[in-house]
């Protein structure tokens, strides 16, 4: 457990699938085939959630003086996988990328 004293409240990074203090990391959800919820925590340090290109994605949590993103992907007609990403930390960044784009940065 890792905690943060921001504004007099304590955020903790507890119960995560995945943290990255002082470091990076990435987590690789794309070949899921039910709904998934991923828990990842930041504390000077950065996240990558990768999802599939058609997942239908929510993003909760709090990084303070941190930064949360996610590009939506297209629309798919057909059944999807819902993919929940709850981020919590501070001082970092979590960011939900689709796995075309990961492929095409050499990610």
């Amino acid at each position: 457990m890792v905690g943060v004293a921001a504004g007099g409240s304590a955020l903790l990074l507890e119960r995560t699938d995945q943290a990255s203090v002082f470091g990076s990391g990435s987590t690789d959800v794309s070949g899921a085939t039910v709904d998934t919820t991923v828990r990842v925590g930041v504390l000077f340090g950065s996240e990558k959630v990768v999802v599939a290109d058609d997942a239908q994605v929510d993003l909760s949590g709090v990084v303070v003086f941190g930064s949360t993103g996610i590009r939506q992907g297209p629309v798919s007609s057909g059944p999807v996988v819902h993919v929940h990403v709850h981020a919590s930390g501070g001082f970092g960044s979590v960011q939900v990328v689709r796995k075309s784009d990961s492929a095409a940065t050499g990610d």
